[in-house]
């Protein structure tokens, strides 16, 4: 950054003896003369050392099923990243799922582990039951839907459709369920079709 890396050593050394001298470790920074040695002279050695900001670092980005560390897809790690660099990443398209939330994040690149990491619902799609019944003059009635993983409850969603004539009749489900979650926070709706009464 053009300033001073590190204190100035100085040391006495009898000529014709041999000195070395281990450059500090600077965090995030490469010195290019890892190690000052040599033979002492008949006159002062001076040796600037330059530390530049590494470039061998790396970040991970993962996608993980929400609330879990089971990925969705194939982490990807980003070779060749600067020292105190900042990357932006933002979640990708995975089939079957929903990213949690849209918004790109941010990190700054620093010497330890460089994470990124993206959450996802798994998408579900879910139909309105349907049945088929002969005409008694009686009102019949359907509902309930299929779809939805064994075990897995979405709170506020139904499905219904009745009927007395002759004819087909809808069975719907009742407000808007697509974008619904459901109580473990691990499944959202995306499609619900229809049933029919006939």
């Amino acid at each position: 950054e053009g300033g001073t890396a590190a204190e100035d050593h100085t040391d006495s050394v009898t000529f014709n003896d041999t000195y070395s001298v281990t450059s500090p470790t600077i965090n995030g920074y490469t010195a290019d003369t890892p190690v000052v040695s040599g033979t002492m002279p008949a006159k002062n050695v001076e040796v600037t050392v330059t530390y530049t900001k590494r470039s061998d670092l790396s970040y991970t980005v993962h996608y993980y099923w929400n609330g879990t560390t089971t990925p969705v897809k194939e982490s990807e790690t980003v070779n060749g990243q600067t020292f105190n660099a900042s990357v932006t990443e933002s979640p990708v398209a995975v089939t079957g799922c929903t990213p949690v939330n849209t918004d790109s994040k941010t990190i700054t690149i620093g010497t330890g582990k460089n994470e990124i990491t993206f959450y996802y619902y798994k998408n579900v799609e879910l139909t309105a039951n349907s049945d088929e019944v002969t005409y008694d003059g009686e009102e019949h009635s359907v509902s309930g839907f299929t779809g939805a993983p064994e075990g897995v409850t979405f709170n506020g969603i139904s499905a219904s459709g009745s009927g007395t004539d002759v004819g087909a009749y809808n069975v719907i489900f009742d407000g808007t369920p697509v974008g619904k979650v459901d109580t473990t926070e691990k499944y959202i709706v995306t499609k619900a079709t229809p049933g029919k009464l006939t």
